[in-house]
């Protein structure tokens, strides 16, 4: 059935919104963050409490308080006092302030850790959670985006919501603590604080502009960093021949345009955090005067009361200067947010079915193509036409062509890793659907001309492909592969650490190690994409070697275009443009006096080659067994 190939990753940053953010983040975080809410509330509790206690504590010290709603506070205190036993005394007051400061900062110990493991929790699933969508959608999806932009989101973009989320807590708390410093000031001075108030909340709203300022900026450093993450990707993989081409200096005059890029982003955002705390301090100092002159020259309160107040109004203003800011930031990192969500969100749209139930697959007699199709765009010629394959169990079957023929493609469609828009692949005579596919790619061993190690031990390597092997099993991989004699060499044997990408290892000695680790696996199916195409003639006949040992004992697709490689395969499918146009053996297919497989000996000069004489000979019938 023909399936619409969907388009890759758009480049453009996803705003986000602060209500889609807020949803994930209850519905990781729910209970915990209703914890935080709580701590927060009981701060702005016994920070309330504590600033009123500085009434009656001034009184007892001489001050005269002298307002009705000082004296309503201190009778409050003195009954409060009097109903745990204790005498509103100067030694008294000051140990219950003691008591509730000491409370208020445990509080805050808890409600700062409890916010910082909320802050990474979040952080870490919604990481988990993206890797997952991402490890899991089709391969055809996978390889139509960059993997630098993946990178990208899974690191920076998932670290600057963490922060986002840190700010968003640091907010919350600090509405909270802002309400009680309100609530005392409204009791002292109604009128003021309530002007006060409205002084600050207009002050916010007249900075909204700078709102918009920061959700752009955050928009333009989603974007620009996915830019140079993908730069940096590139220059690095590619260092060998940049070096080699003496393209330092025009690598690095791309790479500090884009680096130029990020940090215009992030001066512009500091300089858009630092004129709004301009604004509000400029506007906070105005408000203060303005309430000072209220309380002294219009409202004529006691020095103490005033003093109170005062103190309030200094704490008030910041509290509106900080929720600015933090706002700022969340904002600033909504985009973030949103560029991870749309990434999670397209990659769960092509994922790969998940089966409750799968069905095993045991290969009996053959692997079938019949009549399959395969194009990479609707209006693209490439990939594989109406081809018709049979790959006989315990044989080797050989798939050879030029460059950009489709012999990878068949690779893919054995494997699985994608689907044809036209016919169908069989495992013995019955469909490879959704039911099956897994099991079926727990049968198959893989080795690809690009070797992928780990940087870890040789018997990490191993035992990636087969966690249970045991050490005669990793022995025997190895040994079937030709790599058991250079692996004892190393300096540490098994345990010997490789390096990244296996840099400890020449070509051949990856490449053999690549074949043991598919061994390990004990495969139904040992594919073989052109894994011997870039070494040299005597690593070449050492691998060469070890697959023709294989012979016989386990079911082998070899894909190449060095023909030489081929000459004991049972069956040989010659690719032209998508379509198989010649099948035998290789005296079937040299013996005739033209065709494209004989043309491509020629060209080779393979015809005259004799046996490799690093090869073992064939082998007939099953006796060689792929791991113990």
């Amino acid at each position: 059935m023909s399936k619409k190939l969907r388009a890759p990753l758009s480049l453009n940053v996803q705003d986000g919104d602060l209500w889609s953010y807020l949803s994930a983040l209850w519905n990781d975080e729910g209970a915990k963050v209703a914890l935080a809410t709580a701590l927060a509330a009981c701060l702005s509790l016994t920070q309330g409490v504590g600033l009123l206690l500085l009434l009656p504590l001034l009184q007892l010290v001489g001050f005269n308080t002298g307002q009705e709603a000082s004296t309503s506070v201190t009778h409050y205190a003195s009954t409060a006092f009097a109903f745990i036993g204790l005498p509103l005394t100067l030694v008294t007051v000051l140990g219950v302030y003691v008591v509730i400061m000491t409370i208020y900062f445990l509080l805050t110990r808890w409600q700062n850790n409890l916010s910082y493991t909320i802050q990474l929790d979040f952080a870490t699933k919604l990481r988990q959670k993206l890797y997952r969508a991402i490890v899991s959608t089709n391969w055809l999806f996978f390889t139509r985006n960059r993997a630098s932009a993946f990178t990208h989101a899974l690191t920076a973009e998932v670290d600057r919501v963490s922060y986002g989320t840190q700010q968003l807590f640091q907010g919350l708390a600090g509405v909270l603590v802002l309400v009680a410093y309100v609530v005392v000031a409204l009791l002292l001075s109604a009128v003021t604080t309530a002007a006060v108030v409205l002084c600050g909340i207009v002050l916010i709203f007249g900075l909204k502009n700078k709102i918009s300022v920061s959700r752009e900026k955050g928009k333009a450093l989603s974007a620009d960093m996915r830019g140079l993450y993908g730069a940096v990707t590139e220059h690095l993989d590619g260092m060998k021949t940049v070096k080699s081409y003496g393209a330092q200096e025009r690598n690095m005059a791309r790479f500090s345009g884009l680096n130029a890029r990020v940090m215009n982003d992030y001066v512009g955002y500091v300089r858009n955090i630092n004129s709004t705390q301009l604004l509000v301090n400029v506007g906070s100092i105005v408000i203060l005067a303005g309430a000072l002159i209220a309380l002294i020259d219009v409202l004529h309160l006691p020095g103490a009361t005033a003093l109170v107040l005062l103190y309030l109004f200094f704490q008030i203003i910041p509290q509106f200067n900080s929720l600015q800011l933090s706002y700022q930031a969340v904002i600033n990192m909504l985009p973030s947010f949103g560029n991870v969500l749309d990434i999670k969100t397209r990659c769960d749209a092509e994922a790969e079915r998940t089966i409750a139930r799968p069905r095993q697959v045991t290969l009996q007699r053959r692997v079938e193509l019949r009549d399959v199709s395969f194009s990479y765009a609707a209006d693209s010629q490439s990939g594989v036409q109406h081809a018709n394959l049979k790959v006989d169990a315990g044989k080797m079957t050989a798939i050879v062509g030029s460059s950009g023929a489709g012999k990878s493609t068949l690779a893919d469609l054995i494997m699985g890793l994608i689907e044809p828009q036209e016919g169908a692949v069989l495992i013995d005579d019955v469909p490879l659907d959704a039911e099956r596919l897994h099991a079926w790619r727990e049968c198959i061993g893989y080795v690809a001309q690009e070797t992928f190690l780990f940087n870890d031990t040789v018997r990490a390597n191993l035992l990636w492909a087969y966690p249970d092997a045991t050490d005669d099993e990793l022995r025997a991989g190895l040994h079937l592969a030709a790599a058991d004699d250079f692996v004892e060499q190393l300096p540490d044997g098994m345990e010997t650490v490789l390096g990244d990408r296996g840099v400890r290892l020449s070509g051949g000695e990856r490449q053999r190690l690549a074949l043991a680790r598919a061994l390990v696996r004990k495969p139904s199916v040992l594919i073989l994409d052109e894994a011997t195409s870039s070494l040299d003639s005597e690593n070449e006949r050492r691998i060469q070697g070890a697959i023709e040992a294989l012979h016989g004992g386990i079911t082998i697709v070899a894909i190449t275009h060095r023909l030489s490689t081929i000459r004991h395969a049972d069956v040989i499918y010659v690719l032209e443009d998508g379509r198989i146009i010649e099948t035998g053996d290789w005296a079937s297919l040299t013996s005739g006096g033209n065709g494209r497989f004989l043309e491509l000996c020629k060209a080779q000069n393979a015809l005259g080659e004799t046996e490799d004489a690093g090869a073992a000979p064939k082998k007939a019938g099953p006796s060689v067994s792929p791991v113990g």
